[in-house]
């Protein structure tokens, strides 16, 4: 197969993984296999849609390596089709899109656009009137766009937590109670400072673990508190969720706060093993043997 120097997956702005990582809005102007140009604001992941259980195929697990391309969901399509629908699956589907790599004219995050033109040789390519067709009218628009996707996506999250209000004595939205239990947790988590180093030395110490992405995957094990187990059931009793969903959201935070310790490329490289059927089961090996069997169930 013919090398090129076109934008790859690794090569993505770390302002872009960043924002991708905390699933905020990005906006990607890219070319379409028709040759027209597109521009859409995505996000990583959606709220209240829960991706497949599905085992992946080979092809999936490499995707992003293999065909530089990006899976992600165009924001305003999903609230649009969630709207029309009421339905977290169809809308997923509907706004589920790829992005190839070599074909992106630039990224918009935070209101600053990346340009990949020259990278991906996008005048070469594709021609002169597609390589121009990055003005700045355009890139008001990607903000616009991106703008608005940020404040629907907001609007709609409070109008799915209104479907959650309870009936008990507590009288609030299961979002309310795990914003308070996260709150909690806040205060409760404060590990020792040597134990966050301990956690940065183990890549070293811990010789018996050939694979870097395990000695990562065990040094972040060993930055979770030691309470863990009773973080869950507490998420679970306060915030009514399953033993699975409460762990996850737990792993999101602590992924979180792993990453304003250590850095945003370990910690979004966390994120991808443990979605990785390679290194999951490897994950909860650790877990339990740090913790006991049982602290999580499926």
């Amino acid at each position: 197969m013919e090398e090129t120097n076109y934008l790859t997956y690794d090569e993505i702005p770390n302002e872009v993984k960043d924002a991708i990582a905390k699933n905020k809005t990005v906006g990607v102007a890219f070319v379409k296999k028709d040759g027209s140009v597109r521009h859409m604001a995505f996000r990583r992941y959606l709220m209240g849609y829960v991706p497949s259980e599905k085992e992946k195929t080979e092809k999936q697990l490499t995707m992003r390596v293999t065909h530089n391309q990006m899976t992600v969901y165009d924001t305003n399509l999903y609230i649009k089709a969630y709207r029309e629908l009421q339905d977290v699956d169809k809308a997923a589907k509907q706004s589920f899109r790829v992005v190839t790599l070599d074909r992106v004219l630039g990224f918009l995050v935070g209101g600053k656009f990346l340009d990949m033109r020259e990278k991906n040789n996008i005048s070469e390519r594709y021609g002169e009137d597609v390589y121009n067709e990055i003005t700045k009218g355009m890139v008001r628009a990607m903000e616009k766009e991106a703008q608005e996707a940020e404040t629907s996506a907001n609007e709609l999250e409070s109008e799915v937590n209104e479907q959650y209000l309870n009936e008990d004595k507590w009288n609030r939205t299961r979002f309310q109670r795990l914003i308070e239990v996260m709150s909690t947790i806040d205060k409760s988590f404060k590990p020792k400072s040597n134990e966050q180093k301990n956690a940065k030395i183990l890549k070293e110490e811990i010789t018996q673990v050939e694979d870097e992405n395990k000695i990562l995957l065990n040094s972040f094990i060993e930055f979770l508190p030691p309470n863990l187990p009773n973080l869950i059931k507490s998420i679970m009793n306060k915030g009514q969720l399953g033993m699975d969903g409460a762990f996850y959201l737990l792993m999101g935070r602590f992924i979180d706060d792993y990453e304003r310790k250590y850095s945003s490329e370990e910690a979004n490289l966390i994120n991808d093993l443990m979605e990785d059927d390679d290194y999951e089961e490897y994950f909860f090996e650790e877990i339990e043997k740090k913790y006991g069997p049982g602290v999580i169930e499926w």
